[in-house]
């Protein structure tokens, strides 16, 4: 009888042991600071794609907990953007929309930086369009899907 009392109290507290240890290793995985992964983070485009280029990018949260999009910014009046999804859950896929004007860039090309703020351990982030204003046909927008 001894014996059997011996083995239930052995199996429970393995159970028990087993069971904290499980939790605390999701704790730990939980606390993990979200980091931002943006998909593709530069584009090369030529002019004659329009007046107006948009681009959709993909943000991956590659931590453990929720990335929160504070905001975006351009390096010139010519790009705006949009937020499609601010919070991104741990390990899921948020969306961006960058914009670019082309109308009174130079000949050559241009680059056209965007920085992501974001709650991520390695924000800001940045993304670069470089754009080839060698062609001349302005006057259609292109809207990447």
């Amino acid at each position: 009888m001894q014996r059997l009392v011996f083995i239930i109290l052995t199996l429970v507290l393995f159970y028990l042991i087993t069971d904290k240890t499980t939790f605390a290793n999701d704790i730990n995985q939980e606390s993990t600071p979200p980091i931002i992964d943006i998909k593709p983070d530069s584009f090369f485009v030529s002019i004659s794609e329009g007046k107006f280029i948009t681009r959709n990018i993909k943000v991956l949260n590659r931590g453990g907990e929720p990335l929160y999009i504070k905001s975006i910014t351009s390096s010139c009046q010519c790009g705006s953007s949009r937020i499609l999804a601010g919070k991104v859950e741990p390990l899921g896929i948020g969306k961006i929309q960058l914009s670019v004007n082309t109308e009174g860039l130079y000949d050559g090309n241009n680059i056209v930086e965007f920085i992501v703020n974001s709650t991520a351990r390695n924000s800001p982030t940045q993304i670069k369009f470089v754009i080839d204003t060698t062609a001349v046909d302005t006057n259609k927008t292109v809207i990447e899907k």
